[in-house]
């Protein structure tokens, strides 16, 4: 109840202080009006004084005066009828009102409802309203007013000194309407010895709020103000016509404050070359405002120069589409936050945003999307921080989108997506950062860029000096005509680190990588992905090129299905020439994947041409799956690689291929290497016109052989010259005129094909002499080296088997002689020619089998006869066997050494000893035949029978030892394969006889040592006609037995008669010496009757019959006539060596004889005595059977034995017959001992006759000594076999030492001597033995079944429990 009656007096209050303090005049008529001055001056009396005009309209040109100057003491409002009155100044100048304001008390002039329109004045400071301002206590309103078609300005503000910085406005124009005005609206001017301070803009506040312009000229000129327009509408502004700098608004040389807030600008096309906003040092705030359609033929819609200390620009929420490039002017600060710049076009070389220089850019928050600009969008040498922007369908015609020049660049939460840049074809970019000559700074991180083209790099850094730092980035889906990321600065810090780049191609073929760096670098690279890019140039992902200096950091990335010409994923290389050698860089490659990167030519993965690339610590990178199309399916150098490699042991390298063929790594061709091994000064001699295959294989760095599966080397081939030995000069073969012609070389060129350059056919023709081969390679510009020596060859006339020609340059040349197409030549003949010059006719050259081959065809194979191979052969195929049999039967008898009864008994008793018997029997045979035969010294008798030519074709046939191993110069030459006849006639065996008897005077008539003691010269004489004769029948019988073996043979008899005659009228000592040849020679022939031989056979087969059968052709006489002569020959040699026992002939018949009666001795007393040990064997067998059916205890008394232990053995009749065969052993192998010592210094002995007398001495003391011994000395033990100590009691043969635990230590190995106890070690070996046992046992028997144990059954049983 109170408070209504409260509010009751208040209304009270008011009504009578209106009254009694205020006064209100009303302007009726046409007489109130021309008072209006005076009424103004004259009724401000009160506190204030109300003004109404209550016409319509008001015609100011009938007013006396050209102003109205009021001074302004009390509130002073002027207001019209509420749908507006107008003031009509008629274009002329009349009435300019002036207040001025003095008081200090605050004072209100407020107009309301007024129309101020077509004002013109002819002067300057000439204004419509003036406010002339020497306090700071007042304020000018215009609220609801219009102001239209004015030509000069509509109000100024003066103000003179103050010191009060204003927070409410001067003036307040509030909901007023502006249109059609072709001068400005509103200037200000403050005038003050102080003012040239930064806040002196606080002296004069000016606001528009919800206020509306439309068309105007001008609006606003500011000196040391406050402007702020909010809430309102601005629309068709043009230039001032009076003053050139006014549009929007304009300050000069002044410091000033601008605010736009909650307005609308739009659809402003200033036709001059003014910006909407010109000034300098201007603070200029926009908020939640919208430019729409704004444009000037200036191209810049802010034109705001020269901040100083706190100024700046701060636009925030703002809206700005279809218009000019917005802020323009250096040494500002700009912060722009939370707007949204949109649908603008721009067809001038102006950036779309800003060209600043020297200023300082902060944009967070922005939208700039739908930008189609000719220049760049952001521009000029200024500073930007960029935080939280959105870049969104911008396209551009000029170097960049962002263009930083030498200042910082701060790019954080950056989203650009369809950045579209078309200028000049590798020279426009998204971003373009230049450094200039000092070090500057360029950040992008917590970025998304995508969708976007360029046709040059999309980020570009330039400059001396820079770094690059990017983090936790998204970089995909970018094509460009260059690099994405391209640092080409002389020298810069780059860091890259948690980046996603894929899906980018790089579609320069002349710029490498998708990122790219060069020059002096120091690069981080660490934890990002690089995934699915192309180049194509070199370098998928990465390319480092012209590198002068650089550290770098490779950790912790993925490459993975990136592509380009040469390495799919990382490419580096020096600066040409760059020949830096300091270790002080740091390089560290380490955790990463390089995985399913191609290269279209080298280095699937990598491509290093980087000299530094050798101090790189390296591990754990895995190259996996790559693949290149020529080499380098992991990685490829092109040479150097112990520069430009880092270490790769500690790489892991999985199936990178070249063209499905595994190469994880290879280099450039290398070197060469030759098929053969080429010693230094060593010659290869060929036959002109040969064959000289050479095989060149192609080699990397890595020793790896160059597959080249893509053939990219297959025009790198080789080409040989010869060149002579003494002329380092190469023959130029085009140039034969000038030069000789000594050498054709054919297919002397050949290609690289998987390695190999295969000269298989190359073929020499060349004069003798010596050359070397000159290796040329053609078609390849990089060096190889030829690691090799010099390949020499000697040049040789033709083989003997080859046919003689000469080429048109009178070189010579072979060919291998053709045969008739049945000759199976290579295969299993060979075909020798006819002529040896000329003529190659296939009709006359011999075809000749092949070793292993005959028949007409040569067909047919030869078989290997393993039994007569001489090793087997010549020391005796059946002693060997019979050897071998006594060894195992020896074994045998071993099995039963243990015997329980007398079945086991027996069966040793008989096979030890056969074995024993057969085996001293052979090893006698072989020691006696060794003492016998073998040679002491080059004087004895047997070396010289051997050594002479005498030694008859048929002992040498009856051996079967071919014929080419005797020497070629001998008699026995001449009796080749193809000689020796199948089948032989009467005639001819008589004629061999006769001339074996020949050779053997002929040899021994050469003894001249001998001959000079017994003889004269005469009989030298004798001896050597009677050679020579005989040398020359043994040529013609030869002859004759060649063409024609029905040749009647009488004169060749009387020949050979008459040259016997002449050397047995040799004195007798040269008699008994060839008596003693021929009686050898005989014996020789008689022992060469055991063997087989076919031809020997027969001549012996048909002398013996010659002398049975005396009638059997007419030439019986000659033979028996022969033989007669040679018994009785035989018969006197004899009788000559009887006299003289010393004869060293006598003692080779001797022994020849005791060899032949050995074998026979063997054969006859082995039977016997296998005879007498099966009679012993049965006596004693059934002697003890008789004692054991009929006298038990006699049996038990003497065949069964106790011993020491108390066990019972069996005692074996057989014993003592083993004792006399031991005796016959040990004589034997005494024996075989005595005669051994000899042979061990006897030549052309068996070698196994040495180590037979060697084994001997260790046998006789290891078999039969010992079992005498045994026999003699043991008594009874010697039945018990096997004898043991103890043999049942583990602890003899287990090994166990371990002690008791100490107890007063409590430890094992405290060193006390705690022994323990054998039971209880016992009791554990007995454990352990079961264990043993049981997991050795493999098998068991179960119900008569044996059953595998398996190892899990085993383990099942052990852990059981």
């Amino acid at each position: 109840m109170s408070n209504k009656y409260l509010f009751l007096f208040y209304i009270l209050f008011i009504f009578i202080y209106e009254k009694i303090y205020s006064k209100k005049v009303i302007i009726k008529n046409e007489e109130d009006f021309q008072n209006l001055s005076s009424i103004l001056v004259n009724h401000q009396v009160d506190s204030e004084l109300t003004v109404y005009f209550s016409n319509d309209y008001y015609d100011m040109t009938t007013l006396d005066y050209f102003s109205m100057d009021i001074s302004v003491s009390t509130n002073l409002i002027l207001i019209g009828k509420e749908n507006g009155t107008v003031f009509d100044y008629k274009n002329r100048y009349k009435c300019e009102m002036i207040f001025s304001f003095y008081s200090e008390k605050e004072n209100l002039l407020r107009f309301e409802n007024i129309i101020f329109q077509n004002y013109y004045a002819n002067g300057d400071g000439v204004q419509v309203v003036k406010a002339q301002a020497y306090t700071n206590n007042y304020q000018v309103q215009f609220y609801n007013c219009t102001i239209r078609n004015n030509d000069y300005p509509f109000m100024a503000i003066i103000h003179f000194d103050t010191s009060i910085e204003k927070t409410k406005p001067d003036v307040l124009f509030e909901n007023c309407y502006f249109h059609d005005n072709t001068r400005r609206i509103v200037e200000t001017y403050f005038y003050s010895p102080n003012r040239l301070y930064p806040n002196a803009y606080k002296k004069t506040f000016v606001k528009f709020y919800n206020c509306k312009f439309v068309n105007n000229c001008g609006i606003i000129y500011s000196h040391y103000s406050t402007f702020v327009m909010e809430n309102c509408y601005i629309s068709g502004l043009q230039k001032d016509i009076e003053y050139n700098s006014v549009v929007f608004y304009f300050s000069k040389f002044s410091y000033n404050y601008f605010l736009i807030k909650n307005s609308v600008i739009e659809n402003i096309k200033v036709k001059t070359p003014n910006p909407l906003i010109n000034s300098d040092n201007l603070i200029f705030e926009v908020e939640n405002t919208v430019f729409s359609n704004c444009t000037t033929e200036y191209g810049f819609l802010f034109n705001i120069r020269n901040h100083f200390q706190n100024q700046y620009i701060r636009a925030k929420n703002i809206t700005v589409s279809n218009s000019d490039t917005m802020f323009h002017g250096d040494y500002t600060n700009n912060e722009i936050s939370d707007s949204v710049f949109k649908d603008i076009t721009l067809k001038n070389s102006i950036p779309g945003f800003s060209d600043s220089k020297y200023s300082t850019y902060n944009i967070t928050n922005t939208i700039f999307k739908n930008i189609n600009i000719v220049h760049a969008l952001m521009g000029g040498e200024s500073k930007y921080i960029l935080n939280n922007i959105k870049l969104d369908s911008i396209k551009t015609n000029s170097k960049a989108v962002l263009n930083f020049v030498y200042n910082d660049i701060y790019i954080d939460n950056m989203e650009a997506n369809s950045i579209s840049c078309v200028g000049d074809g590798g020279d426009t970019s998204f971003i373009l950062f230049n450094s200039g000559e000092n070090k500057k700074f360029l950040s992008i991180n917590n970025s998304l860029i995508t969708n976007s083209s360029s046709n040059g790099s999309f980020i570009k850094l330039l400059g001396d000096t820079n770094d690059f730092i990017l983090k936790n980035t998204n970089v995909s889906s970018i094509f460009s005509y260059g690099p994405i990321i391209e640092n080409t600065s002389k020298k810069s810090n780059i860091t890259i680190s948690n980046i996603n780049f894929y899906n980018n191609i790089n579609n320069n073929k002349l710029e490498c990588g998708n990122i790219h760096f060069s020059n002096d670098l120091n690069i981080s690279i660490s934890n990002s992905i690089f995934y699915k890019n192309n180049c194509k140039s070199s370098g998928g992902a990465i390319c480092i090129n012209d590198v002068s200096n650089m550290n770098l950091t490779l950790t912790s990335n993925s490459f993975e299905n990136n592509k380009s010409i040469n390495g799919g994923a990382l490419y580096i290389k020096n600066e040409n020439n760059n020949e830096n050698n300091e270790n002080n860089n740091i390089i560290k490659i380490e955790d990463n994947i390089f995985e399913n990167n191609i290269a279209e030519n080298f280095g699937g993965a990598l491509y290093s041409e980087y000299n530094q690339f050798y101090i790189a610590k390296t591990k754990k990178n895995k190259f996996i799956d790559n693949n290149a199309g020529i080499m380098g399916g992991g990685i490829y150098s092109p040479n150097t690689i112990s520069k430009n490699l880092f270490n790769l042991k500690n790489s892991i390298f999985i199936n990178n291929t070249v063209n499905g063929y595994i190469n994880d790594y290879t280099s450039e061709p290398s070197y060469i290497l030759v098929d053969r091994t080429i010693k230094k000064d060593y010659y290869y001699t060929i036959t002109t016109g040969e064959h000289f295959p050479l095989i060149f294989t192609l080699y990397d760095e890595f020793n790896n052989i160059i597959e080249d599966i893509t053939k990219y080397y297959s025009s790198l081939s080789i080409k040989i010259e010869l060149e002579k030995i003494d002329d380092t000069s190469s023959i130029d073969k085009t140039n034969y005129n000038t030069k000789e012609t000594f050498y054709n070389l054919n297919y002397n060129i050949c290609s690289f094909i998987k390695g190999k350059c295969e000269l298989n056919n190359l073929q020499i023709f060349a004069k003798p002499n010596l050359y070397s081969l000159k290796i040329n390679i053609e078609n390849y510009n990089r060096n190889i080296d030829l690691k090799f020596n010099t390949i020499k060859i000697k040049v040789t006339s033709c083989e003997e088997n080859q046919i003689i020609f000469y080429d048109k340059d009178k070189i010579l040349y072979c060919e291998n002689p053709i045969c008739d197409e049945s000759c199976p030549v290579d295969v299993s003949a060979i075909c020798k020619p006819y002529y040896k010059e000329l003529i190659n006719d296939a009709k006359l050259n011999n075809c000749t089998c092949l070793d292993g081959w005959n028949g007409d065809h040569c067909e047919n194979r030869i078989f290997v006869n393993y039994r007569e191979k001489r090793i087997i052969k010549d020391t005796g195929y059946f002693k060997i066997l019979i050897f071998s049999v006594g060894i195992l039967f020896a074994l045998i008898s071993e099995f039963f050494a243990t015997y329980e009864s007398f079945n086991s008994c027996w069966i040793n008793f008989l096979f030890k000893n056969i074995g024993n018997f057969l085996i001293i029997i052979i090893l006698y045979i072989y020691v006696i035949s060794g003492s016998k035969l073998g040679i002491k010294n080059r004087s004895d008798n047997k070396y010289k029978l051997v050594s002479s030519d005498s030694l008859s074709n048929e002992i040498k046939n009856s051996n079967n030892i071919p014929n080419n191993i005797y020497d070629e110069n001998s008699n026995e030459s001449l009796i080749k394969k193809n000689d020796q006849p199948k089948a032989c006639s009467d005639e001819e065996i008589n004629q061999r006889i006769e001339l074996k008897l020949l050779n053997i005077n002929l040899a021994y008539s050469n003894s001249m040592n001998d001959i000079n003691k017994y003889t004269n010269k005469k009989n030298l004489n004798n001896i050597y006609l009677s050679e020579k004769s005989s040398k020359k029948n043994l040529n013609n019988k030869r002859n004759n037995l060649n063409r024609n073996n029905n040749k009647n043979i009488n004169d060749s008899y009387n020949k050979l008669l008459t040259n016997m005659n002449k050397s047995m009228n040799m004195n007798t000592n040269i008699n008994t010496s060839m008596n003693e040849s021929i009686n050898d020679y005989t014996n020789n022939i008689n022992n060469s009757n055991n063997n087989n031989n076919n031809d020997t056979n027969s001549n012996n087969n048909y002398y013996n019959n010659n002398k049975n059968n005396k009638n059997k052709n007419k030439n019986n006489k000659k033979p028996n006539f022969i033989s007669k002569m040679l018994s009785n020959t035989s018969t006197r040699s004899l009788d000559s060596n009887t006299s003289n026992p010393s004869n060293p002939s006598k003692r080779v018949i001797k022994n020849i004889k005791q060899i032949h009666t050995l074998v026979f001795e063997a054969l006859i007393v082995f039977p016997i005595l296998l005879f007498f040990l099966i009679m012993f064997m049965l006596h004693a067998y059934f002697k003890e059977y008789k004692y054991k059916n009929h006298n038990e205890d006699l049996y038990l008394k003497k065949y069964i034995f106790q011993n020491k232990d108390g066990n019972w053995s069996y005692k074996c009749e057989l014993e003592n017959i083993n004792f006399v065969c031991d005796l016959i052993n040990l004589t034997v192998y005494t024996v075989i001992i005595i005669y051994g010592r000899k042979v061990l210094n006897y030549e052309c002995v068996f070698k196994c006759t040495k180590c037979i007398t060697y084994s001997s001495f260790i046998g006789i003391f290891l078999c039969p000594l010992v079992n005498i011994l045994g026999y003699a000395l043991l008594q009874s033990q010697r039945y018990e076999r096997v004898w043991y100590e103890n043999g049942d009691n583990p602890l003899n043969y287990i090994k166990y030492t371990y002690n008791e635990k100490c107890p007063i230590h409590y430890s094992y190995e405290c060193g006390c001597m705690t022994e323990t106890s054998n039971d209880k070690k016992l009791l554990f070996i007995n454990k352990y033995i079961q264990f043993y046992t049981f997991c050795s046992t493999v098998y068991k028997i179960e119900n008569g079944k044996m059953k595998l144990i398996k190892k899990k059954s085993k383990i099942d049983v052990l852990f059981l429990e």
